[in-house]
Parts: C-alpha cells; sequence; structure tokens
C-alpha cells in the first residue's frame, strides 16, 4: 500500500550517539529467516555510534525466540531485547508467528523489559529483492527505536502521533479539525483478458478513452492471458498499487461446449469475494458467456460503462462511509 514519507526517517538517526553510560541490548535472531536481519540491526548501531554492548543469540526458528530472549534479560544482563524474525507464505509459518508473539508478550510481563518485536511476513514483499529491502530497513529502524527505550525514551514520546512506520514509508499524521483537502483525482486499475484481443484491445481503448473524460487517473494497466487469470491479476493489483477501484475487461464468447459459461460466472463469483475483501470497487467489464463473435463486437462500447459503474460505485461507497 501507497504510504506518504516524512522528515521522521532520517531524525531518527540524527543524534543517536550518547556520551557515558553504555546499554546491554540482546539481539535475538533466528536461521529460518533468509536475510541476516542481526547484521542489519549491528551495523545501524554502529553507523550512528549507539553506546551498546550488544549480545546475540541465535535460535533456530521463531519458537524458540521467547526462551532466547528471557535467557538475554535474566541470564545475560540485558536491559531490553530485539527479537527478529521471518514468517514464509505458508499458514504454518504464520501461525509460528503469532505463537512466538503471544511468547514474547508473555516474557515482558514475567521480566518487565522490553522485547522490541521485529518481524517480517514474506507476503508483505512484493519480490526476493523487496523481501531483503524490508527485512534491512525494519530492523534497522527498530534497532534505533529499542536503543532510544533505553537511553533516551523522551525521543520517542516527541515522536508520538506522528505515523511512523517501521520498514516502508511513514504514514504521516492525521489532523482533528484540519480543513478537507480538495479531492484528487480518482486512481483506477484496469485488468484485462488479451484473449480475444481484436475484442478486448478496442474495450481497453474505450476505457481508457471514458476514464479521461471522467477525470480519473489510469494508476495501473494489467494485461492476463483470459478472462479466467483476471481476478488473480485483481488482488495482486489492489495489494501493491493501491487504486481506489480497479475496472475489468474481457470478452467471453461462446463455443461449441458450456466452457464459456463456467468461466464467466467463476470469475464474477471470484471478483466479487475481491471487491467486498478490499472494500474497493471492481467493476465487471467482461462481456458474455454465451454470446457470438458480433455480439462481442459489438459490446465494446461497454467497457465505458464498466469505467461509469467503477467510478459510481466509488462515490456510493464514500457516501456510505460518511457519518
Amino acid at each position: 500500500m501507497a504510504a506518504r514519507s516524512g522528515p521522521g526517517k532520517a531524525a531518527r538517526r540524527r543524534g543517536a550517539a550518547r556520551r557515558g553510560r553504555r546499554f546491554r541490548i540482546g539481539v535475538a535472531d533466528t536461521t529460518f529467516a533468509r536475510f541476516d536481519m542481526a547484521r542489519s540491526v549491528l551495523d545501524e548501531w554502529k553507523s550512528v555510534g549507539a553506546a551498546v554492548d550488544p549480545v546475540r543469540y541465535t535460535v533456530p526458528g521463531f519458537k524458540d525466540l521467547p526462551v532466547a530472549c528471557k535467557v538475554l534479560l535474566e541470564e545475560r544482563g540485558c536491559g531490553a531485547v530485539i527479537a527478529l524474525g521471518m514468517a514464509g507464505r505458508a499458514p504454518i509459518d504464520q501461525l509460528c508467528a503469532h505463537e512466538a508473539s503471544l511468547g514474547l508478550q508473555q516474557v515482558q510481563l514475567q521480566t518487565g523489559k522490553h522485547i522490541i518485536e521485529c518481524f517480517v511476513h514474506t507476503p508483505e514483499a512484493r519480490d526476493d529483492e523487496d523481501l531483503a529491502v524490508l527485512m534491512d530497513r525494519r530492523s534497522r529502524e527498530h534497532a534505533l527505536n529499542v536503543y532510544y527505550l533505553l537511553s533516551d525514551p523522551r525521543r520517542l514520546t516527541r515522536a508520538a502521533g506522528r505515523g511512523l512506520r517501521q520498514g516502508r514509508d511513514d504514514e504521516g499524521p492525521v489532523r482533528k479539525g484540519a480543513a478537507r483537502a480538495r479531492r484528487r483525482a480518482p486512481r483506477l486499475a484496469i485488468v484485462w483478458s488479451r484473449f480475444n484481443e481484436e475484442v478486448t484491445g478496442a474495450m481497453l481503448e474505450e476505457a481508457r478513452k471514458e476514464a479521461r473524460q471522467r477525470g480519473a487517473h489510469v494508476v495501473r494497466e494489467v494485461s492476463v492471458a483470459g478472462a479466467f487469470d483476471i481476478p488473480g491479476a485483481v488482488r495482486e493489483v489492489l495489494t501493491w498499487a493501491d487504486p481506489d477501484a480497479v475496472v475489468t475487461l474481457g470478452a467471453v464468447v461462446r463455443g461449441e461446449t458450456q466452457h464459456d459459461e463456467l468461466i464467466a460466472h467463476r470469475v464474477a463469483d471470484a471478483l466479487l469475494r475481491i471487491s467486498s475483501e478490499f472494500g474497493r470497487p471492481v467493476a465487471l467489464g467482461i462481456t458474455g458467456p454465451g454470446m457470438s463473435w458480433e455480439q462481442a463486437t459489438a459490446r465494446i462500447p461497454n467497457a465505458r460503462m464498466a469505467v461509469a459503474a467503477a467510478l459510481d460505485q466509488l462515490r456510493a461507497l464514500e457516501e456510505a462511509r460518511r457519518r
């Protein structure tokens, strides 16, 4: 999801070095993680001149972290710990991360000391490169958080309410009673099928024209092989491109079997579920089933109707959310 940048990132690093007292901080990490997050933590402390005596404790996996943190706090004299972990895509990985988080909370309550949980979930990233960047950045930013908890708690107090985020751009603060910002142009994404491209390509052009005429900004266009592939692409677009609404375009022409009906019905069901899940309009601009080639050609202008429907539904949802 898109987020706003702010001055908070650079400000967090300034003035980190402190003279005199040094702080013993534990670093608990795992061999399961696909990136050496502890190295990033240690490098960040070194780069800002933090007065830290680090104690590293590496364990195999997520569910070993609570014990490691307890040992670091009770037996190795650490004033706080940063717990580093990566959850994979499998449901069992997400479950282990949740259980580890509960265990870390229990250790904090038992010891009365802070454990900064620095977890990265693989589905947060677009690809492996983005995953590495995310793990490095979140580790570094939480390294400063755990350091400031011990060395300068007032620094965190001054940052309260600023919408700071670890690993991604800051969200930024919201202002009570601030004047309503000028309404920006709606952001649309178009996901279209290349199957029957003589028709769908023309539909794409019609959708672009309608969007321009209505003052909407098309932020992403994604083409897929066929109508059956549209829902998966819509989900990814909603996750990563952050559009206000999505327009889907395709032409399901009648064949010798009822395959066209199967495709059209399943795709429509999937798009409805995705729209409900994300709370954003997903307009059905897929024509068919049961139509001939001539009917498909005649329905090319329906793409304009899909754009209009997406924008109308966007306004309806905004109205529904008002007090």
